[in-house]
């Protein structure tokens, strides 16, 4: 169960854990600051400790799907999954989402989550010489991208010539043969 959960996260960038809380993948893109450093690209994890929320159906219809049991028998089997996660966590036991991070249960009986260090992490801030220009010449580009559209235009009807010169060579050597 914890590898479909780990897949539906992974693929729909949320999932709630009822009686435990929700997470949620906040990407960050690439970003150049005011002191000219570009900042590789991120993806946070937030986590909300609400412990009312319900899984939403799309989540109950990929579940039932991915284990080819009608959707309350999957219903019933995550539950059993949750419980089994909060009993761990009520002896004290961290539960490990890999690449992702670890839930723990508090002593006042909230959920808290850890982030793991992701590749991201690793990819070092870097120092530019000057801020890039990314203000492009509209102009610029639209007769670029004119002008090779006009070349392919002007050299179609070449091709069509051929191929009927070919097509029509075929059929006569076809027929002198025969």
């Amino acid at each position: 169960m914890h590898s479909l959960v780990h897949k539906y996260f992974a693929l729909h960038h949320q999932i709630v854990l009822p009686g435990i809380g929700s997470l949620q993948i906040i990407p960050q893109t690439a970003s150049i600051d005011d002191e000219n450093k570009l900042h590789a690209p991120l993806n946070n994890f937030a986590f909300n400790s609400e412990t009312t929320l319900l899984a939403d159906k799309a989540f109950y219809n990929f579940l039932s799907k991915e284990l080819e049991v009608e959707q309350i028998e999957a219903i019933k089997k995550f539950h059993e999954y949750i419980y089994e996660i909060k009993a761990t966590a009520s002896e004290g036991n961290v539960i490990q989402f890999n690449g992702i991070g670890t839930i723990s249960k508090q002593s006042d009986g909230t959920f808290t989550f850890q982030q793991e260090k992701n590749a991201f992490d690793f990819f070092p801030t870097i120092q530019l010489s000057e801020k890039p220009n990314t203000s492009v010449d509209n102009n610029l580009v639209d007769s670029t991208i004119s002008g090779s559209n006009e070349n392919q235009k002007d050299k179609w009807w070449v091709y069509a010539i051929v191929l009927a010169v070919v097509a029509l060579a075929a059929i006569l050597i076809k027929f002198n043969i025969a």
